[in-house]
């Protein structure tokens, strides 16, 4: 097993790995969980499962509360807490946990934290009636494009030519609505972003300015809400929320 750490932009990558062996879906401890085709096993079990399940799906099963592969509960295993506490711990600060895991191979455990809980630089834009603020660390350009730099290609959706290389636009107002409108992409403008797995532009109606802000959490009603790590408090006493550009384009990729 190695540890290894790096920093991307606002966030501390780490990266636990093991070669002894990998998660195996077909194993006998889970294969009644992970290889059940209609999720009926899990559901008896009081776990939250999808009609069939990916084997991504399958690895995050094993931060399910009460999910565990000991054949026997002991005081030390088998209750099916420890890997529930870490990743509830690890998102209370804004973080996240990803597995990839090959058999034959191993398994990694990919820890994306950020590298500062209080004040984060953000460039705030408006996208209908609204505010919003993207961490700063994430930006990479921002832009107004013209006409002729969009286009729209089978298969990919719209993408904007930026130095002789195409990026995919992501219109924000369809993921966040508030009364957004749906503009093109030559009529708003666009924040290009970085979150270590590719470019994406976002689309939003107009760009305000650069602040620094005080982070705020926002509590238990808002953790089903996906793409969002926060609030700040303006200096016009209005609310912004913070986008988790991770999250945001993972959630993307994932349905893509």
């Amino acid at each position: 097993m190695y540890v290894s750490g790096t920093t991307h932009g606002a966030l501390a990558l780490v990266k636990i790995a093991g070669t002894d062996g990998a998660l195996q879906p077909d194993a006998p401890l889970t294969d009644e969980l992970l290889c059940d085709p209609e999720g009926v096993a899990a559901r008896q079990r009081g776990l939250n499962v999808p009609d069939s399940i990916s084997d991504s799906e399958a690895w995050a099963l094993i931060f399910a509360p009460g999910f565990s592969t000991a054949e026997q509960v002991t005081n030390i295993s088998g209750r099916g807490v420890g890997m529930d506490v870490v990743r509830t711990n690890i998102e209370r600060v804004r973080g996240r946990v990803d597995i990839m895991t090959e058999p034959g191979k191993g398994s990694t455990f990919r820890l994306q934290l950020p590298l500062t809980l209080a004040i984060v630089d953000g460039i705030l834009f408006s996208l209908g009636e609204h505010r919003y603020i993207v961490p700063a660390a994430f930006v990479r350009e921002v832009f107004r494009p013209t006409a002729d730099q969009v286009s729209t290609v089978q298969g990919r959706g719209e993408l904007v030519m930026v130095r002789g290389k195409m990026f995919p636009i992501r219109r924000l107002a369809r993921d966040l609505g508030g009364g957004a409108r749906d503009l093109a992409p030559d009529r708003g403008v666009l924040i290009m972003v970085d979150d270590g797995a590719q470019h994406t532009c976002l689309l939003v109606d107009r760009l305000i300015g650069k602040y620094e802000v005080v982070v705020k959490g926002l509590g238990t009603m808002f953790e089903a809400v996906h793409g969002l790590t926060g609030a700040a408090i303006l200096g016009d006493g209005q609310i912004a929320l913070i986008l988790d550009i991770p999250t945001l384009l993972s959630n993307k990729r994932s349905a893509a």
